[in-house]
């Protein structure tokens, strides 16, 4: 009798091997043992698993949740985290000081933070903190864009305003308070957060 191809020890009957429901039932277990196991409630697998092993998993319907036992308890599995810290593009009077995104369980943050290198930005004028025109200043880099245009504020630590974001990618400055303005060496940060499609 051979075993399975994945290394679980589970007995693979050949044809030509006597009929043995013993080994049969052994093989099952193994297979349940290694499967997802479904349970109405932590309660009713508590009682149905008095000696959990270690890497058992199972579904819990109430809480709509996966659970693993770690060999002391049962545990959700931590979500695996993407982060990036490079790609981030800037135009033409930026420098790019750092930039990093983390992308965990469907939500999306990046953070950026870009030095003015050329001449100050101000207000369009009669205190609206309009910018006009509204400079193009940055470009996410691929893959970590949001799925639609949505807004953010950024900080100078002197000003602050808003950037829009278009689902390209692109940070559009469109308003800044006061009437310092974005000078040269200005550090802007601003920090984004989105659920993903």
């Amino acid at each position: 009798m051979a075993t399975d191809d994945y290394g679980q020890s589970i007995f693979i009957p050949a044809l030509t091997d006597t009929p043995n429901i013993s080994t049969l039932a052994a093989s099952m277990q193994l297979i349940l043992k290694q499967s997802v196991l479904s349970f109405a409630s932590a309660s009713a697998r508590n009682a149905t698993l008095t000696s959990p092993v270690e890497g058992m998993t199972t579904w819990l319907q109430d809480v709509n949740r996966i659970e693993v036992y770690d060999g002391t308890s049962w545990v959700v599995p931590p979500p695996t985290i993407t982060t990036v810290t490079t790609g981030l593009s800037v135009e033409s009077g930026w420098a790019v000081n750092s930039f990093i995104g983390r992308r965990a369980s469907g939500i999306t943050t990046v953070v950026c933070l870009i030095t003015r290198t050329g001449s100050t930005i101000t207000e369009a004028g009669s205190g609206s903190g309009n910018i006009s025109p509204e400079p193009l200043i940055a470009t996410l880099p691929s893959g970590w864009r949001p799925p639609e245009t949505i807004n953010c504020l950024y900080a100078t630590g002197a000003v602050d305003g808003e950037i829009i974001i278009n689902d390209g990618g692109e940070c559009t400055l469109r308003t800044i308070s006061g009437n310092l303005g974005i000078a040269a060496n200005d550090n802007v940060r601003f920090l984004v957060t989105w659920v993903d499609d």
